[in-house]
């Protein structure tokens, strides 16, 4: 029986090791869960092993007020927001990054990509790129207690800024790597592994 798109995409990491390997954590904050709510805060952290090699972040204004109740979450306020730039302003940037040719990981990875994906037109987006989600991930390795700052503690790594984008993406990084130790790379990516778009 032949492979899969996904199986086949990730015979690129055949015999990689995770020193080797190099993966783009992402975390968004957010006005809010609904369509209509937009990204206040995007962070990015690109690894190699353990190594951070790269950061990105920016706060964003949606255009709109921020409720007082995701401000309570994250404590990004309308005046924090108030001279940062539009999505449509880091568009650039963020397309760079996506485009760097490694695999995506965030925590509860469908929120992060939808809240993206409001901004990045399907046909804007790096096509077929895998992406690993650490709640998925954790859940699958039997955690009943799946929320990043839980997994954080479980596994021994400091979260400085919690529900901040930058901390949270580095945080997301280390714990990928955490729970994927002892697993060959190819086979862990082809069974858990997700793709948008």
């Amino acid at each position: 029986m032949g492979r899969s798109k996904t199986e086949r995409r990730w015979l690129v990491y055949a015999g990689v090791s995770w020193d080797e390997m190099p993966i783009i954590a992402i975390d968004t904050e957010t006005t809010g869960f609904r369509r209509s709510d937009r990204i206040v805060e995007l962070g990015m952290v690109m690894f190699k092993g353990s190594d951070i090699i790269d950061t990105y972040h920016s706060y964003l204004n949606p255009g709109f007020h921020i409720p007082e109740e995701t401000t309570e979450i994250h404590g990004i306020s309308d005046k924090d927001v108030a001279d940062a730039p539009r999505f449509d302003d880091i568009r650039v940037d963020v397309m760079d990054w996506l485009c760097r040719g490694a695999p995506w990981v965030a925590h509860n990875a469908r929120f992060d990509m939808r809240m993206l994906s409001y901004d990045l037109p399907a046909d804007k987006w790096p096509t077929g790129v895998p992406t690993l989600c650490t709640l998925l991930m954790a859940k699958k390795r039997g955690h009943s207690r799946a929320k990043l700052g839980d997994l954080a503690a479980h596994y021994n790594i400091s979260q400085e800024n919690a529900h901040t984008a930058v901390d949270d993406a580095r945080v997301c990084g280390l714990l990928a790597r955490k729970i994927t130790a002892g697993f060959e790379i190819l086979d862990y990516f082809t069974k858990y592994s997700q793709e948008w778009l």
